[in-house]
């Protein structure tokens, strides 16, 4: 960047100088945070609309009526594994569970293998999956 200046009597000066702009971290954000939930339950929600990039979005006091940013720029990626480290697999097919790249997702508990056949060797029951986002942008 070069600035320059002039005086009134003609007498002038300018000055050089570089500066870099670094991005902020991502804030993701997953509703509803770490929990346990029963195998009665028929679905998961999993929403991580609160994520949002902080300088493409004003902090939500400052926004409109106070209203969270849809940030067209994120990007969001699901996975489901088991503790053995193995993905989620569907009942009915035994593929791994394919989630959408979107922010809100649900999922339809019913349909995942998670009794202690789905893994080899077998896991002792009951077998919880870990649910994570990883949120980027395009």
């Amino acid at each position: 960047m070069r600035v320059s200046a002039q005086l009134a009597s003609g007498e002038s000066a300018a000055a050089e100088g570089a500066f870099t702009v670094v991005p902020s971290p991502l804030f993701a954000a997953i509703a509803g945070g770490r929990r346990v939930i029963s195998r009665d339950e028929p679905a998961l929600a999993l929403d991580a609309s609160g994520s949002h990039d902080p300088d493409a979005c004003p902090p939500r006091e400052l926004a409109h009526n106070g209203a969270p940013c849809a940030d067209p720029g994120l990007a969001f990626a699901w996975a489901c594994a088991l503790p053995d480290g193995s993905p989620c697999r569907l009942r009915a097919t035994g593929a791994p569970l394919a989630l959408p790249a979107a922010a809100q997702v649900a999922v339809d508990l019913s349909a995942l293998a998670l009794d202690a056949e789905a893994t080899w060797p077998p896991l002792p029951p009951p077998i919880l999956p870990y649910v994570s986002c990883f949120v980027h942008t395009n």
